[in-house]
């Protein structure tokens, strides 16, 4: 692993390609190939550390199949989880060991998008006869993504072929969500599970891992959008500053958690009670006539929430009865 974080830095360094390094050993550990990212420098999309490292590996070993029909073992060692394409090409190549260092959501904190890679993929290999481990020497693999992305790295994926510079553009350069593995839902997710897991505690086991990478994901779209936003909430129009940072979150315009374009135009900051009356606007207008009629919500805007908080407060410390008692039906917080 440390060789294929050594080859991420070294190709950051000589900015040949993105910030990924990959390398393939026998079952004695002896090194055969080793690649890095070179989708920059040679116009080639399909060259991913991975690949490149496996085009290597079954050049040098003269047969398309690493594994030799099953009578090899060959380990595949990777500086950051595979990307959708470099999955496929992991079961196809014969690798019968994938070793991981930098997970998905640290290459999403740098604005790569992974794509649309099957939840818990990595069971996905292993029922096909890949071993998988993960979160070897994260750390120094993530941090090689985040120097990336503060140079201000190529992001040579950002949807629809598009290119453009990390922390670039309106939106810093938000990264394309990937979702859950499932299109229709936590629902459907659930219901899958369900389905194919028929032991209780093995189910909630699965459950429980699916919620901590979706809250990852979020949690890295967070920290990158508090680096490249203003922290002003969109709602309020309030700055937060030191440990009420906490207070900010990102909210999707358009009320569509999938819809994260690289200009980062769906998103905004906004602060935990704009973001509640946002999402309750949001259901409420659903309910009315679907979430078409959203963005025809006829009641007022929020405005500012806090704007006559110093009339209360000074109302409420002389005494007056309008101070000490809201009116019905008013929240009294």
């Amino acid at each position: 692993m440390r060789l294929a974080i050594a080859l991420s830095r070294e190709n950051l360094a000589r900015q040949t390609g993105g910030p990924f390094g990959a390398a393939v050993f026998d079952a004695e550990g002896r090194l055969i190939a080793a690649g890095a990212n070179l989708v920059t420098s040679a116009n080639c999309s399909m060259l991913h550390a991975e690949v490149v490292a496996i085009m290597l590996a079954q050049k040098r070993l003269g047969r398309y199949d690493l594994s030799d029909g099953g009578r090899t073992a060959c380990e595949l060692v990777t500086s950051t989880e595979p990307c959708v394409m470099c999955f496929g090409a992991v079961h196809w190549s014969g690798v019968t060991r994938l070793v991981c260092g930098a997970r998905g959501c640290d290459a999403a904190r740098a604005g790569f998008d992974e794509g649309p890679k099957p939840g818990r993929w990595w069971e996905t290999l292993e029922r096909r006869g890949v071993r998988v481990r993960r979160d070897v020497l994260r750390a120094e693999a993530a941090a090689v993504l985040d120097d990336y992305a503060a140079r201000g790295g190529c992001i040579y994926n950002a949807g629809a072929g598009r290119a453009r510079k990390a922390g670039s553009g309106p939106g810093g350069g938000v990264p394309a969500a990937t979702g859950t593995a499932w299109p229709g839902g936590r629902r459907r997710m659930k219901r899958a599970v369900h389905k194919e897991l028929p032991d209780a505690a093995e189910r909630a086991r699965v459950l429980k891992e699916l919620r901590r990478d979706v809250l990852e994901r979020q949690q890295g779209y967070r920290e990158r959008a508090l680096r490249l936003f203003p922290h002003i909430c969109a709602g309020c129009g309030r700055e937060f500053t030191g440990k009420r940072l906490t207070e900010l979150t990102v909210h999707h315009k358009d009320g569509n958690w999938k819809n994260n374009p690289p200009d980062g135009s769906n998103w905004e900051l906004l602060c935990l009670y704009c973001h509640d009356h946002e999402h309750e606007k949001l259901i409420d207008a659903r309910r009315r006539g679907g979430a078409a009629s959203a963005s025809a919500d006829p009641s007022p805007g929020l405005g500012n929430p806090f704007e006559k908080l110093d009339a209360l407060l000074e109302a409420a410390g002389d005494g007056d009865p309008a101070g000490g008692a809201p009116p019905a039906g008013e929240d009294k917080t």
